[in-house]
């Protein structure tokens, strides 16, 4: 039985197999879904209810009762206060659909490709779109909620923001050694993170990402095999980028892992402190059996198409995109696909502020603080909680080393961070190691300071504060109401276009298009030029 935690990866399990069935056998000309995979969830949680509610009230109670104990009422109030902010604002706004200036991407692709594909019957290539030659099989699952309505919603990213409070309390929990405290603190910190704040509520998809990380780790270390294949599988190949990244962070903790486990001069842990968990997972045909079956059947007809349209399986890293002809602009005898990768090569460098020495230690400052306006040059802040927790783990880290500990998750943390500072800067792709950074040190703090706690209530705070404020314009409005003005044009227009019909429009951005777009005229990586 799947753990409470874990609810959101049935979003995914149900939503991707109902896909392809609206696609080929129930036909939306329109690009909306029927409410197959909404009912067939809700069914699931009706079982649980029924099967499990029982203890699952109990366990609640009971460790919530052991989770308080040693926590004073002046730090605990004001952080459920703050709490219950963030999340009710974060529910408000998921309840309407998708409109704010960072929900760019899930308006311009991850729905609109999906929709796209409903509305033509078909999973043939979109001509004007080099997204639809990316890995979406998180997107292609996340359809069926999100077009069962009259307007797209993003009501399921909130469950998954739900599922990674619940994941780091119970990440917190089991590293500590099953100290109900560290629990509490891991999700608060996550909580009082202005990242996560400023994302629960919207489409945006890094918080399932992070979600998937966690819950792929929390089932890895509890021997639970295949359904950690299945979280990590849907993780993996999420985006275009991920495999790749992926196969060189773990490549290097594997490499590393085995190199200390040969010369036998480290103790290996999963965080800082005593706890083992399970390493059988390395050699279990159970684990890569399913990640493999798994990734064949979700990532498999994304990575065949891209291959037959691109020449490479894994859209846009074109064989151009490896060489210096994009920095040259050498674009003779490129194709119009392989221009369009030079185009997302060149988006890298939108963000961060170099990779000097100088830069490198700055950086821990400037991506935790505003700088223009509310964002910085690394997108928007992570907040002042990663501060409040960088200097902790650092020394928790250096002491594992000193003690002859290798402690896996803080060493992947170091590696992912790394990684990232030498590719693409931008915060939103540190969901994961920031995660997994409040949970490894919330889990060897063995008492909270005054300080930590004060410093984590302002953190709470200013974040609800930033939450509140990004979402108080739309509180009262209807779905309509809360629309651009251009998807306004494009619900309107779906009352007068005529079945069959294929609106040319000048931007790709057509989630809320219920009829076939043809997108032309507009210089941009999200389209591609064709006749």
């Amino acid at each position: 039985m799947i753990p409470i935690s874990h609810l959101p990866t049935i979003l995914l399990l149900i939503g991707y197999p109902v896909y392809w069935l609206e696609l080929y056998f129930f036909k939306h000309p329109s690009g909306h879904t029927s409410w197959l995979a909404w009912s067939l969830f809700l069914l699931v949680l009706l079982v649980l209810v029924f099967t499990r509610g029982t203890f699952f009230l109990r366990s609640v109670w009971r460790r919530a009762s052991f989770s308080l104990e040693g926590i004073p009422s002046w730090f605990f109030y004001p952080a459920i206060f703050s709490s219950v902010v963030i999340i009710g604002c974060a529910f408000l706004a998921s309840l309407l659909p998708p409109h704010l200036s960072q929900e760019f991407d899930i308006i311009n692709y991850h729905i609109t490709i999906p929709r796209q594909h409903l509305i033509s019957g078909s999973f043939q290539y979109i001509s004007w779109s080099p997204v639809d030659l990316f890995l979406l099989p998180v997107d292609f699952a996340l359809s069926p909620y999100w077009l069962a309505t009259n307007l797209p919603n993003k009501l399921p990213q909130f469950f998954f923001c739900l599922g990674v409070l619940g994941l780091a309390f119970c990440l917190g929990k089991r590293l500590s050694g099953g100290e109900h405290g560290a629990g509490v603190l891991s999700a608060l910190a996550i909580m009082g993170s202005h990242n996560f704040g400023i994302q629960a509520g919207t489409g945006m998809l890094d918080i399932v990402l992070c979600y998937l990380f966690l819950a792929a780790v929390d089932s890895f270390i509890a021997g639970a095999w295949g359904l950690a294949a299945v979280e990590f599988a849907f993780f993996l190949w999420s985006k275009p980028l991920m495999p790749s990244f992926m196969v060189l962070a773990c490549g290097i903790l594997l490499l590393l892992f085995f190199i200390i486990n040969k010369v036998k001069l480290f103790k290996i842990q999963w965080g800082f402190g005593s706890f083992l968990g399970k390493h059988e997972s390395l050699r279990n045909f159970q684990f890569w059996g399913v990640l493999f079956l798994v990734s064949t059947l979700i990532a498999g007809p994304f990575l065949l198409k891209s291959y037959d349209k691109s020449g490479t399986p894994m859209y846009p890293l074109t064989r151009v995109f490896f060489t210096d002809r994009c920095e040259k602009q050498e674009f003779s005898g490129m194709s119009e696909l392989e221009k369009t990768s030079c185009a997302w090569k060149a988006m890298k460098n939108d963000y961060g502020e170099g990779q000097d020495l100088i830069a490198a230690l700055r950086h821990f400052w400037m991506i935790a603080v505003p700088e223009k306006g509310v964002n910085n040059r690394f997108d928007y802040p992570v907040g002042l909680m990663f501060l409040l927790f960088l200097i902790p783990f650092l020394v928790f880290l250096i002491e594992a080393f000193t003690k002859k500990i290798f402690p896996i998750i803080p060493v992947f943390c170091v590696i992912y961070w790394a990684l990232w500072w030498w590719g693409a800067q931008q915060s939103r792709f540190l969901f994961v190691p920031l995660a997994l950074i409040f949970v490894t040190t919330a889990a060897q703090m063995k008492k909270s300071s005054k300080v930590l706690m004060v410093c984590m209530i302002l953190a709470l705070v200013l974040t609800a504060f930033s939450v509140f404020r990004a979402h108080k314009s739309d509180f009262g409005k209807s779905s309509y109401d809360a629309l651009r003005t251009q998807d306004k044009f494009l619900v309107d227009k779906a009352k007068t276009a005529k079945p069959g019909e294929v609106v040319e429009l000048s931007y790709p951005d057509a989630a809320f298009a219920a009829f076939a777009v043809n997108v032309k005229n507009i210089d941009s990586p999200f389209v591609i030029k064709h006749p």
